[in-house]
């Protein structure tokens, strides 16, 4: 969380909202599966919420409407799928740790991987995002 976290502040946005947490837990579900399929359920979601974040204002973003709008979309769903995914995805990748002569070397595989696909994710969200404002502001 907290490399999305230093992605997100270099492009300018205000982690302390709500929205924006909502966004990160997006960003790290995205990032932790290795499913095709759920990664491109994974980025619909996250599309929309990209969506509501552009055409609702700052403003109009602490009106309860917003709000119930993000809950709505994500906040059950999110914790769900992304604790059923996450867990998943570790026990996958930190099963070979079993074996201690190479617990070491896949654990140290698996967090540099982990973490690259996180800030990869996060990177390109954050991008894709900020690239959308600009062309908005441009219309």
């Amino acid at each position: 969380m907290r490399l999305i976290q230093e992605i997100a502040v270099c492009y300018g946005y205000d982690i302390s909202t709500d929205e924006e947490h909502l966004y990160m837990l997006n960003i790290l579900r995205v990032s932790s599966t290795g499913d095709v399929k759920a990664k491109a359920e994974f980025m619909v979601i996250l599309k929309q919420i990209e969506q509501i974040l552009l055409t609702i204002t700052w403003r109009e973003m602490a009106d309860s409407l917003a709000k119930k709008q993000l809950n709505s979309l994500a906040t059950i769903a999110l914790f769900r799928k992304f604790c059923n995914s996450l867990g998943i995805q570790l026990t996958k990748r930190k099963a070979l740790q079993i074996v201690p002569a190479f617990g070491a070397f896949v654990g140290a595989a698996f967090n540099s991987a982990f973490i690259n696909d996180v800030g990869k994710a996060a990177y390109m969200s954050y991008r894709r995002r900020k690239i959308e404002e600009f062309e908005k502001k441009l219309i």
